[in-house]
């Protein structure tokens, strides 16, 4: 494991702080792995989207009942 993902699983890290740092050691990483981190941080934002803030993020994909 590299440091981002062993600080960002301690929750040493924001999700903006392991972009930040992605960014910086991206050039650096297997490609493979970049991506495994992306994902990491991805799955990150979603559980802390509220309900509300995922309606108001995707309301326009969410499917209202109307077809």
């Amino acid at each position: 494991m590299c440091i981002i993902c062993v600080e960002f699983e301690l929750s040493r890290l924001t999700i903006e702080e392991a972009k930040r740092n992605l960014r910086e050691m991206e050039s650096s990483l297997d490609e493979e792995h970049v991506k495994e981190i992306k994902e990491l941080i991805a799955k990150k934002e979603m559980e802390e989207l509220t309900d509300e803030e995922f309606r108001e993020e995707y309301s326009e994909v969410i499917a209202d009942g109307s077809d």
